[in-house]
């Protein structure tokens, strides 16, 4: 029974020291949960902090050490809810960010904008977002340099451009003034070509469609001015030649002026002499003249139908025949006991009727000659057409006009014939 009794305290120290050691290592177990739990607590807080910084958010205040502490586990749930509501609230953000940024990118036509996942994803977000900055600054300055260079441009224009309003919200109104200044400066550059062509046609130096572009309006105003000095070259050698025409015309005013004055004296003459016609024809009617019979005149057909002429010569060798007219031959209008000789006028080209014995029974009809030659006493002509039975022309045939040659008015050959 001692034995046993003996043996039972043994084993109630043995469970006292082990409940003991247990106890202990529970404490510092317990230590170490708080320590932990602590810990927790701080980074919770820490992130909460972080994610506060500039997001305009205060998570941070509601989850202090205190509302986390292991005495509040049952609001732990609360506390905790809200940092998880900001971190979801900061993913979405970041999102929309990562969105807008991409959207950004292919806004400014940016061919190779990255993707929203890469400007989501932590480990690439920074070289894509740089990529669409570095693209958009490109754009950026190309637009200032744009906006400046169109100032400059207005400059020389002559028009005055603001480059802070070009970029604000009254850029239209700006730009409308360089715009209208444009469009005058076109009307002003077609006025001024359409001004080139006419002067151009003016002198006699039509342009092609091309020769008023940029490159070639130095040679093609090169060459109107060409035009233009040769016109004056032409026109100060017209006025020198209208000095002398004038200079003329001055001695011819006085040449006429003579004139008139011989006219004058020719038309005192002129009286006189109808003065002794009138005599004469007083003379005349008492000598038995017909005064009222109308007076053949030269060329008339009257003279024509009068005049009748020979062969005298028949060249057999050359085939031509000459006659005994010419251009001073006359044929005789009987006046009473007067005589009136006129000339027919024959010309060139004139054909003429050969007759036989005329005026007897055996009157023969030879042919028809034109004549091709033609002086004062003679004319030689060539046989047009002969009767049916091939009667030769002979020396002593007579010749005539036919009708047809009395009513052709043939221009008088005299000076020819006297030349020749």
């Amino acid at each position: 029974m001692k034995l046993f009794n003996y043996l039972m305290s043994s084993f109630i120290l043995l469970l006292a020291i082990i409940s003991a050691v247990c106890s202990f290592f529970l404490f510092e177990k317990r230590e170490l949960l708080l320590k932990g739990w602590g810990k927790m607590a701080d980074t919770i807080q820490t992130i909460s902090k972080t994610l506060d910084t500039d997001s305009g958010t205060s998570v941070a205040g509601t989850v202090t050490g205190d509302a986390l502490n292991h005495e509040h586990y049952d609001n732990l749930g609360g506390a905790l809810a809200k940092p998880v509501d900001q971190a979801k609230r900061i993913v979405t953000q970041r999102n929309e960010l990562a969105d807008l940024v991409a959207k950004s990118g292919r806004a400014a036509s940016m061919t190779n904008a990255p993707a929203k996942e890469t400007l989501s994803n932590i480990e690439t977000y920074a070289q894509a977002g740089d990529s669409v900055v570095r693209y958009i600054t490109d754009i950026k300055r190309r637009y200032d340099d744009t906006v400046s260079m169109l100032a400059k441009t207005g400059d020389k224009v002559q028009i005055k451009l603001d480059a802070n309003n070009l970029k604000g919200t009254n850029y239209k109104t700006e730009y409308a003034k360089f715009d209208n200044r444009i469009s005058a400066m076109n009307t002003r550059i077609a006025s001024a070509n359409n001004g080139y062509t006419r002067l151009a046609q003016l002198a006699g130096a039509p342009l092609g469609k091309s020769d008023l572009d940029d490159d070639k309006l130095s040679a093609t105003t090169e060459n109107i001015y060409k035009a233009v000095n040769k016109i004056k070259a032409d026109l100060a050698a017209a006025n020198n030649t209208i000095r002398t025409r004038n200079q003329s015309i001055s001695s011819l005013e006085k040449t006429v002026e003579a004139r008139n004055k011989e006219i004058a004296d020719g038309n005192t003459q002129i009286n006189k002499l109808d003065e002794e016609i009138r005599t004469l024809r007083q003379v005349l009617m008492a000598g038995g003249v017909q005064l009222d019979v109308p007076l053949w005149k030269n060329g008339s057909k009257e003279a024509r139908r009068a005049l009748l002429g020979r062969v005298i010569e028949i060249d057999n060798h050359y085939g031509f025949i000459v006659l005994d007219v010419g251009t001073r031959t006359t044929v005789v209008q009987q006046l009473g006991s007067k005589q009136s000789e006129v000339n027919p006028e024959l010309g060139n080209e004139t054909e003429f009727i050969v007759v036989r014995d005329l005026d007897k029974e055996s009157s023969k009809y030879i042919g028809r000659i034109k004549l091709f030659k033609i002086s004062e006493h003679n004319a030689y002509a060539r046989l047009l057409n002969g009767n049916s039975d091939k009667e030769k022309v002979r020396a002593g045939d007579y010749v005539f006009l036919p009708t047809d040659m009395v009513e052709v008015v043939t221009s008088p050959v005299q000076e020819t014939a006297a030349k020749q």
